[in-house]
């Protein structure tokens, strides 16, 4: 049964559930190089 990543507004999306882990890590580390460049001013 399909999983869902993160949420709407940050671009979650559908996986199915045996990828949710690695899904879930890659979404993860995707959200926190967006935050370090936010602060950072970085593009």
């Amino acid at each position: 049964m399909p999983k869902y990543v993160g949420t709407p507004e940050n671009g979650g999306y559908w996986v199915e559930a045996k990828d949710y882990e690695r899904a879930r890590a890659e979404y993860n580390a995707r959200l926190e190089t967006e935050r370090r460049n936010y602060w950072w001013g970085d593009s």
